[in-house]
């Protein structure tokens, strides 16, 4: 938003309840438009007041482009856009609204509102290729309307990560366990079926029936605060594996990044993503990642190199991958600096923003904006 509003365009942002700007971001001479009843989860009566007051709020202020985001959001941002008349609708894909692991019934119907929606929008932009070839195959969108921009991070970023002190690192290490020895492996995710972090805590199990002093620090939380039954069905898993000194559920952390850099692996178990950020971030702070297969990671991982990545549900060969990192710490360290190489070269917001104000000069052009 910042970079469009320095290039000349004026920026409004519509938000629903639970937007929650980070102390970082600069949202100065950028207009918010607030709309609670815009939710995350599906509530038709919500649904239907958010779609009214986003229709509303797109007639009063009349711009030239929508640019949505997310699923739901996604679907009701269009459809208000078509209804205010807005002239061009751009849309973001961040993760798949029909992945495989949903019923039938779900898919089908999720995949029909894409194809909806798709004729109220102009182009399509995804955060990785195989998200978008996984909607191209679907009948959802044609290539000439894509654009593959991945999500930036910027420069001053990786400069912090570099620049945190070690005593910072061992005191997050020692809040975990006070064994200097011991193998850490941080999950950080939502606390949500679809994360399948259960099978993250079994990896632990066989971990420590191996042999491995390993610990398991869960950084997450329920979101929406419905899904806290997961969050105790994870707590009786735990303990009835015996595992209770070594999972540890750290809640939501602001210091993400060094938290994870304090670990030795990271580890992911969901059962769908679009292009997991754990992933870009556990590069970041130059530290091997475990994976299970989802949709955009083989364009984040060198398999054996950079990471691991083992099929769905595999939790033998999970387990496996961690036990040599464990075992092997010079390697461990090699595939982290390795990761970081990759990731701080691919994912660079300066480029980013280039690509995305490109993109819009594009349309904004072809639709004789410009």
């Amino acid at each position: 938003m910042v970079a469009l509003r320095q290039e000349g365009y004026q920026v409004s942002l519509i938000v629903g309840e639970d937007f929650q700007p980070a102390s970082h971001w600069d949202l100065e001479r950028i207009e918010i438009f607030h709309v609670p009843d815009l939710v995350k989860a599906i509530a038709p009566d919500q649904d239907v007041k958010a779609l009214r007051n986003l229709t509303e709020v797109l007639g009063r202020y009349r711009p030239q482009v929508i640019h949505t985001h997310l699923a739901k959001a996604g679907v009701l941002g269009r459809l208000a856009a078509r209804l205010a008349r807005v002239p061009v609708r751009l849309h973001t894909v961040h993760g798949p609204t029909f992945p495989p692991v949903l019923p039938k019934g779900k898919q089908l119907a999720f995949k029909s509102m894409e194809k909806i929606c798709s004729r109220l929008t102009d182009h399509f932009i995804f955060v990785g290729e195989e998200l978008r070839q996984d909607y191209i195959n679907a009948g959802i969108c044609r290539n000439g309307r894509t654009s593959v921009i991945r999500t930036g991070r910027p420069q001053e970023e990786f400069a912090e990560v570099d620049a945190i002190p070690a005593e910072q690192l061992a005191a997050i290490r020692r809040s975990i366990t006070t064994s200097s020895g011991d193998f850490l492996i941080s999950v950080v995710s939502r606390l949500a079926p679809m994360k399948k972090v259960e099978e993250a805590i079994k990896i632990l199990h066989l971990l420590r029936q191996r042999g491995i002093q390993a610990h398991m620090a869960i950084a997450g939380a329920p979101d929406p605060p419905q899904e806290t039954r997961y969050w105790d069905f994870l707590r009786h898993l735990t303990a009835s594996l015996a595992l209770d000194p070594f999972v540890h559920f750290v809640g939501f952390r602001e210091d993400i990044l060094p938290f994870m850099k304090a670990m030795d692996a990271l580890l992911l178990t969901s059962s769908y993503e679009g292009l997991p950020n754990v992933v870009v971030e556990a590069g970041i702070v130059g530290r091997p990642i475990v994976v299970y297969e989802v949709c955009g990671l083989r364009e984040l991982i060198i398999d054996g190199e950079t990471g691991y990545v083992v099929p769905q549900g595999d939790v033998q060969s999970a387990a496996e991958k961690l036990m040599y990192l464990a075992n092997n710490p010079l390697f461990c360290s090699d595939m982290g600096h390795k990761a970081s190489l990759a990731m701080r070269q691919t994912f660079n917001l300066e480029k980013m923003l280039q690509e995305k104000i490109e993109l819009y000069k594009d349309i904004l052009t072809q639709k004789g904006f410009l």
